[in-house]
């Protein structure tokens, strides 16, 4: 009597539920990975929201902090904006009183000395406006007048006097043009560089002017 098997293509009940048992095991805990990254998102979400409000909540206390920022620096702007024309005043008076006299103690002639010289060519597009404006018959001198002088301060004046070279010629003008610049403050590097330029540099002394000591070799600058 021949033995039956069992063909290998076929599962024994405890195969079978074997299988199932795996496969219920496999659904489970992928509809717990499922779950999990269901929650992870959800919890990425609400940190997001989150991250959301706080930038939100940092950009209004950043744009108010500007805001406040930029009225402040307004108000200061302003205040020194008026300190600074007050002071500039003081010191043109200072240099209008004894400018003169100091001049003529260099050989210069000058006899005259005008505050806030204007002067403009609206054919050339010039204009300009001069602190102190010194002359006589063949000289005249422009003087640029600052609270604290700088080297900016200077190019600019050398600018000016520029153009004011052109504004004289258009009004066939043959006088000389000199340049000095003064403040109640000018640093030593600021007076060399003007030094260097050819131009005079006025200091305040006290409640009267000076003019800074010429260095050897100086030959004042003519326009």
């Amino acid at each position: 009597m021949t033995a039956q098997t069992t063909p290998s293509n076929v599962f024994t009940f405890e195969q079978l539920m074997e299988l199932f048992r795996d496969t219920d095991r496999r659904m489970k805990e992928t509809d717990r990975q499922m779950k999990e990254t269901d929650r992870q998102m959800k919890e990425t979400d609400r940190q997001m929201k989150e991250t959301g409000l706080k930038i939100k909540e940092t950009d209004r206390i950043l744009q108010e902090s500007i805001q406040e920022m930029r009225a402040s620096n307004k108000r200061t702007d302003k205040k020194l904006a008026e300190f600074g024309d007050r002071l500039g005043e003081i010191i043109e008076v200072i240099v209008e009183g004894g400018i003169v006299r100091k001049f003529r103690e260099l050989g210069y002639s000058f006899s005259g000395c005008s505050r806030r010289y204007e002067f403009e060519n609206k054919q050339l597009a010039i204009s300009g406006e001069i602190d102190l404006f010194l002359e006589d018959g063949d000289d005249a001198l422009a003087a640029e007048i600052k609270t604290k002088l700088t080297i900016s301060d200077i190019k600019e004046h050398i600018k000016r006097m520029e153009r004011f070279r052109k504004y004289a010629d258009a009004r066939n003008d043959k006088r000389r043009f000199l340049a000095a610049v003064g403040g109640g403050v000018v640093c030593k590097e600021v007076q060399d560089y003007a030094m260097k330029n050819g131009i005079y540099v006025i200091i305040q002394s006290g409640e009267s002017v000076e003019i800074a000591p010429l260095p050897k070799g100086f030959k004042a600058r003519v326009w």
